[in-house]
């Protein structure tokens, strides 16, 4: 159950990353970059390939270190204009990583949105990041 809560969480956190690539400027500095997520034009797929169930975890395992290399530094920042310009480069390099993969950051967040709904879903890509 901690597992599933850990990846729930990682991914909620990271799937916001790649949402967009616009940053807000009322953004306090001290958060981690989280742009406004869209919501998928359509429902999400049930079923995805196992090819794209693997992109999908390589996509947020790279994402999540990416967060994780940018909390600190806009945690020391104190000026929103540069917590901006972190944001943008935290978020240009998510978006990057989740392309190299094969998926669109639409791609990306529906498969996010199955997880939430499809513990099999769930599990499966908890395999691939194991």
């Amino acid at each position: 159950m901690m597992k599933k809560n850990a990846l729930l969480v990682s991914l909620a956190m990271t799937v916001a990353l790649v949402g967009t690539a616009a940053v807000q400027a009322q953004t306090a500095p001290q958060q981690a970059p989280k742009p406004q997520m869209q919501p998928p034009a359509t429902a999400p797929q049930a079923n995805y390939p196992d090819t794209q169930v693997q992109a999908f975890a390589n996509a947020v395992k790279a994402v999540d270190e990416i967060a994780q290399v940018y909390q600190p530094k806009l945690a020391a920042v104190t000026q929103p204009a540069d917590a901006q310009k972190i944001q943008a480069e935290a978020n240009a390099q998510m978006m990057k990583v989740v392309q190299d993969q094969g998926l669109t950051p639409q791609q990306y967040n529906e498969m996010h949105q199955s997880i939430k709904q499809d513990p099999a879903l769930l599990e499966k890509v908890r395999g691939y990041m194991e």
